[in-house]
């Protein structure tokens, strides 16, 4: 996951990377390239300016000299780092600092841009993401038989409970209690059998095998399903205290999910039988349509998967792109190999890039800073990559975790969990 419910709880207590040390200059580099072709004349730099401020770019980027002042001052901050990351500066579309740049390291969350790309590009920015509800039979306000809830791989599909919890609030996710409601206006009254949810979508492969064991046990994902309800855990605090449960990813998602939708449509007045309880299964070809919920726009999810570096939404993206790469259930491994064939596609620099998953959880993701600088070179300081990355001092990750005043607003990165030999870039 690393969101965070409530006040902060410890166990989403995860450190800030420095993940973007060059967005802040990358967007005001090329803001200044345009503004110099239409003849205005670049801010003057004040005393008391920070280092990473926008208002140093035209001195950083003015000729050789103050680039040698830059790689100076950044490796000063960065000396403690060694080997064990790596820092590239680009501003106008070039490099202008590299430090270890060839280096394949762990990119922890650095992943999600990956993911990110792949997903606007391969499924579309304005792709709705949607779950359905079907039936077996129907007469008059009566189904008779089964009621099925089928997941369409939104990560966001959330009870108005759940979504309470965050701090600060969930703005955009799917109300769980809004397909209830349509349900009621479609007629629905009574239900013989039970509610049944379908997860077929996705293959059933709940964590990556490769995920350290630390970060099973803390729930940094819920369970992996295309019918993920309330992040797919079957129990998560429901107050900021030491005594609330610690987040649990459901064993059976679909079927936590199933009960939480029949328990809404009982507090609506549908008449659910107690027996069988609501469980996993498939619904028929033949289920008739009942009603349905669209998720939020994919460049949506994106920018909430980057702004809140999501791991949940990251691994069930993956998946995504490869049941949209082959037609069948998605899988992790279809996913990652559709993302590889499009970055090649694409032309990037992949020499030596390993992806593992999406969310950059697994410790044998490998990728250097000459990719990532590629990668959000060519997405640009103004598209959906740029923007959904949380803002220092303000938004996601990085609103608690940015003290300097002159990064507060310019600087732009991603946060997760750091591992050793992590990838800065």
């Amino acid at each position: 996951m690393a969101r965070s419910l409530g006040s902060r709880p410890p166990w989403f207590a995860v450190p800030l990377a420095l993940s973007v040390l060059a967005i802040g200059l990358l967007s005001a580099g090329v803001r200044l390239d345009r503004e110099a072709h239409h003849g205005s004349k670049s801010p003057a730099m004040s005393t008391g300016t920070g280092l990473l401020s926008w208002r140093r770019v035209p001195v950083l980027v003015a000729g050789p000299a103050a680039e040698q002042a830059l790689d100076r001052r950044i490796s000063a901050l960065l000396g403690p780092v060694g080997n064990n990351g790596c820092v590239g500066v680009a501003a106008g579309g070039r490099t202008i600092y590299n430090f270890n740049e060839d280096a394949l390291l762990s990119p922890a969350s650095l992943n999600k841009l990956t993911t990110a790309t792949v997903a606007i590009d391969l499924l579309g920015r304005d792709r709705r993401l949607r779950t359905e509800v079907r039936a077996d039979a129907r007469e008059g306000a009566t189904v008779k038989g089964n009621l099925y809830l089928i997941g369409g791989g939104d990560p966001l599909l959330f009870t108005d409970d759940f979504a309470a919890l965050f701090d600060p609030p969930v703005t955009e996710h799917s109300r769980l209690e809004t397909l209830a409601d349509r349900v009621v206006a479609a007629g629905v009254r009574t239900i013989t059998g039970t509610v049944v949810g379908d997860e077929s979508r996705y293959d059933t492969q709940r964590a990556n095998p490769l995920w350290p064991a630390r970060f099973v046990n803390r729930a940094e994902t819920g369970a992996l399903s295309a019918l993920s309800v309330d992040a797919g855990l079957d129990r998560y605090p429901v107050a900021p205290s030491k005594t609330s449960p610690s987040p649990h990813p459901s064993p059976d998602p679909a079927a936590t999910a199933a009960a939480r939708f029949a328990d809404l449509l009982r507090a609506r007045g549908v008449a659910i039988a107690k027996e069988p309880p609501p469980r996993t299964g498939r619904a028929p070809a033949a289920a008739s349509q009942v009603a349905s919920l669209d998720g939020v726009l994919l460049r949506g999810l994106v920018g909430e998967m980057l702004r809140e570096s999501d791991n949940t939404t990251a691994e069930l993206l993956t998946k995504e792109i490869g049941h949209e790469a082959t037609g069948s259930p998605g899988t992790t491994a279809a996913g990652l190999r559709a993302a590889l064939g499009h970055l090649r596609d694409r032309h990037l620099v992949v020499a030596g890039l390993h992806l593992a998953d999406g969310s950059g959880l697994a410790l044998a993701n490998k990728q250097n800073c000459t990719y990532t600088l590629s990668l959000l070179d060519g997405a640009g300081p103004f598209g959906d990559l740029a923007r959904g990355l949380a803002v220092a001092g303000r938004s996601g990750t990085a609103r608690r975790r940015v003290a300097a005043a002159a990064l507060v607003g310019p600087l732009r990165g991603l946060g997760g969990a750091v591992n050793p030999g992590t990838l800065l870039a």
